[in-house]
């Protein structure tokens, strides 16, 4: 189990909303509480600069390495091909999956780690 603890750290600055959303349904799939930042600048457009519609991630600090490994995946792939461990059994899952496919747990539905 991932350390219970307040603090958050950024992992991502996103390009605007629809991307930070994205990233956020991502790493939110594996578990990890998500919190953005900035993305109600995006009423602006066109009267900010383009880097003000920037929208930053942070996940707590626990899960830093992981979500930064997912979100480099995503940059170099556009998908994640991380495989997880179900936190019910511990069977080893391939990305691709949404259950576990021994127990039917859904990833995030607790801690799921890196297999």
């Amino acid at each position: 189990m991932m350390p219970v603890t307040k603090a958050f750290v950024q992992v991502y600055r996103a390009a605007n909303s629809t991307e930070a959303h994205l990233l956020k349904g991502l790493l939110e799939q594996y578990g990890m509480p998500v919190r953005m930042f900035g993305e109600g600048l995006a009423g602006g457009l066109g009267e900010l600069p383009a880097d003000v519609m920037q929208v930053d991630i942070e996940v707590p600090v626990g899960y830093r390495q992981y979500a930064r490994e997912l979100i480099e995946e995503y940059e170099n792939h556009g998908v994640a091909s991380v495989a997880w461990i179900c936190v019910r059994c511990a069977e080893s899952n391939p990305p691709s999956f949404d259950i576990c496919w021994n127990c039917g747990t859904l990833p995030g539905k607790g801690d799921v780690t890196r297999g």
